[in-house]
């Protein structure tokens, strides 16, 4: 496990001689050190926020992110001589005042290129890189942006530890690239971000040192996000029942034990579940983003689904969320389901009897129904909708060739609920 840090690299103004002159290609571009402090512990005076949480994390690598026209020859000087077996230069003064001449000179139009490129990495922990990104002026550089930032989830490994900075650089590059880094987050499963953080230089002169605060909050808030999405849209609630977490202990057991029953379309579970969510439809919690995400999710699924008394309907009306929510295997499977129910609903056939229930496939396979036997002609034989529907399930389940594509069993589907809908009431 590799402890990561992803920060970001500004540009420094030049220092002003003491003749006035700020042209002088010899004069260095500086930040204004800060003197850092971080939960009550004072790390000391640094140039920037990556050198002040190196001294206390000692980072195995570095990922700095910045422009052609960031202050890397200053990244190189204090990298260098803060980090023991750093890369052994020459002559340090031409690579760092070379760095100096070149990236005071790029600008917007630059090229995605520095002198010396390798020897800033050097400086850093051996496997840091330098990422270097546009300045995000449109959306062809946001893209470009984006294309180069994930790419370093090349270099994150399974249970790695990343730790982010976003202190410096222009304000709408930290912004995008934390989105793209909490993607990584996602993609990258086994790795986790634990910190990130900010240094409060907007503060400085108040409190006479610059505080480093942990914005980790923030991971909270997209894990609800996502959550709320899984739930929204899929009836998975898993990752919410996990934010609840012990305070809420038996609504995380209910939206699981809900979860586990959608996510295995077990019908009859699923029927009960959803009454069992009427418990907590009403729920205020104190965790505004949870009151948010679960009341109004719970409270559609609740008037959506509670209180119907025919199973045949129930299940009817869940193959039409399936179907609204993309699941169209799911509603495949809910929608026959409901047709079974409903032929031995109105011929008086168990429905909870698997016996009765083959007794009802046998009517609506038939294409002669006998004398004192219910079933819609719309329903039964061999162009009915029951076996058309059947053939498709059966080949999606069994991963049997068929005539039609997936676009056609998707509109036949559709089709079918909606003739479905006028005679299952």
């Amino acid at each position: 496990m590799a402890r990561i840090l992803i920060s970001f690299l500004g540009t420094g103004p030049r220092k002003q001689a003491e003749n006035g002159d700020v042209k002088n290609d010899r004069i260095p571009r500086k930040y204004r050190p800060a003197n850092y402090h971080i939960g009550g512990e004072n790390l000391g005076d640094f140039s920037f926020v990556s050198l002040a949480l190196h001294k206390k994390f000692q980072f195995d690598k570095i990922f700095l992110i910045g422009t052609a026209r960031s202050i890397w020859e200053e990244a190189y000087n204090q990298f260098r001589g803060m980090n023991e077996g750093a890369y052994d230069q020459d002559n340090p003064d031409d690579v760092y005042y070379e760095l100096l001449e070149a990236c005071d000179a790029n600008d917007y139009t630059s090229p995605l290129t520095i002198p010396h490129k390798e020897q800033v990495e050097a400086a850093m922990p051996k496997g840091s890189k330098v990422v270097l990104i546009k300045y995000g002026l449109n959306e062809e550089e946001i893209k470009e942006n984006s294309n180069i930032v994930l790419s370093l989830a090349d270099d994150i490994r399974n249970n790695d530890e990343l730790f982010v900075d976003v202190t410096h650089s222009f304000r709408s590059l930290p912004f995008i690239v934390m989105q793209l880094i909490l993607y990584l987050r996602t993609i990258k499963p086994g790795s986790k971000i634990s910190h990130i953080f900010y240094g409060m230089l907007d503060i400085t002169s108040e409190m006479k040192y610059t505080p480093i605060v942990d914005l980790k909050s923030l991971l909270t808030v997209n894990d609800w996000i996502t959550g709320a999405y899984s739930f929204l849209n899929f009836g998975s609630a898993y990752q919410i029942a996990e934010l609840l977490g012990h305070e809420e202990f038996s609504d995380a057991k209910r939206l699981t034990r809900f979860s586990d029953a959608m996510n295995l379309n077990h019908l009859d579970a699923i029927r009960k579940e959803a009454q069992s969510l009427s418990a907590i439809k009403d729920r205020e919690y104190n965790d505004k983003l949870a009151g948010m995400v679960i009341t109004p999710t719970v409270n559609e699924f609740v008037k959506r689904f509670v209180n119907i008394r025919k199973q045949s309907v129930f299940q009817l009306r869940l193959a039409e969320w399936q179907f609204q929510h993309l699941n169209y295997a799911s509603a495949y499977i809910s929608a026959i389901e409901a047709i079974i129910s409903y032929v031995c609903e109105i011929n008086e056939l168990d429905i909870n009897d698997y016996n009765k229930r083959e007794d009802a496939k046998e009517i609506l396979r038939s294409n002669h129904i006998s004398e004192g036997t219910n079933c819609p002609d719309e329903l039964h034989g061999q162009k009915g909708i029951f076996q058309k529907m059947n053939k498709n399930r059966n080949a999606l389940a069994h991963s049997l060739e068929t005539i039609n594509n997936c676009s056609q069993m998707i509109k036949q589907l559709k089709e079918s609920l909606n003739k479905l809908a006028s005679i299952i009431k």
